[in-house]
Formats: structure tokens, C-alpha cells, sequence
């Protein structure tokens, strides 16, 4: 199981409200701000779990990306939808000219794909995992909460 918090990741990974997800529950407490900091070290007592975290799993058959190749699809359709497609599409009106509208439409997108976790929602991905600096522990962003089978 896995100890989850919500938080607002919008300067970090997408503009919407995300979970993190660690199976270290230390790591999960100083993250969303619970428990008490001791003489000798950060504690997580009952009481503080109670106040904020949560066990849960990914479903079976949840898709999850690494976050590495987050970064990676994001830079691709960026560019795709920034370069590649509108190159494409003036070239193919030829005399007729551009439409404004349809161009600033695939600028959306490119502005959109530009965040690694909007392109990996919009391509149908349930997580980012990746691993913590700090300690090695596999860490999520939740993507689809509907993905995520919790402890009642």
C-alpha cells in the first residue's frame, strides 16, 4: 500500500490538482506537512495519519509512465503540434492561406502538450512514477484518481 496526500502541483508537473503517492510514510508525512518534528527525528503517530493520509493501490491494468518518458512524450507532441503540424497544415492550403483560427487551435494544443503530466493524461496514462532522490522510494503523481483502489 501506498500512503498518498493531495497537493496543488500546478508550478510543477500540470495546472490541476494532483495526488502524490510514496510507500514511505515519513517521506508522505513531511510532504503534506503532519506529524511532529523531534529531538530525535520527524515522528508520525496515529493521530497525525489520521489527519491526512491514506492507503491506497493502482488498480490492476493501470497504465503508468516513467517520469522520464513523461518529459520525453511531452517534448515530441510539443513540437509536433508547434512545428511539424502547422508546417503541414500551410503547406497544404497553399494559395487559400493559413485559417488564423486553425492555427491558434494547434498553438492550444502545443501549449497544452508543453506539460508533461497533461500529455500523459491526454494520452491515457493513469500515473507518472518515479523514484526519490532522497531515499530511492518509488513516488506516484496520480493522474486519474479513478485508477486508485483505496483503503476505507
Amino acid at each position: 500500500a501506498y500512503e498518498i496526500v493531495s497537493r496543488d502541483w500546478s508550478s510543477d508537473v500540470c495546472s490541476s490538482d494532483l495526488t502524490y503517492a510514496t510507500p514511505d510514510t515519513h517521506m508522505a508525512a513531511t510532504y503534506a506537512g503532519i506529524g511532529r518534528n523531534t529531538p530525535s527525528g520527524w515522528i508520525v503517530d496515529d493521530e497525525s495519519k489520521k489527519a491526512g493520509l491514506v492507503h491506497m493501490a493502482l488498480r490492476k491494468g493501470a497504465k503508468v509512465i516513467d517520469a522520464n518518458k513523461a518529459f520525453d512524450l511531452a517534448e515530441k507532441k510539443f513540437k509536433y503540434y508547434s512545428e511539424t503540424l502547422p508546417k503541414r497544415y500551410v503547406a497544404s492550403r497553399g494559395d487559400k492561406g493559413a485559417d488564423p483560427l486553425v492555427l491558434d487551435k494547434l498553438q492550444a494544443y502545443a501549449r497544452i502538450y508543453k506539460d508533461p503530466g497533461r500529455a500523459a493524461a491526454l494520452e491515457g496514462y493513469d500515473a507518472i512514477s518515479s523514484t526519490s532522490e532522497l531515499d530511492g522510494a518509488g513516488i506516484y503523481v496520480i493522474l486519474n484518481r479513478g485508477a486508485l483502489v483505496v483503503e476505507q
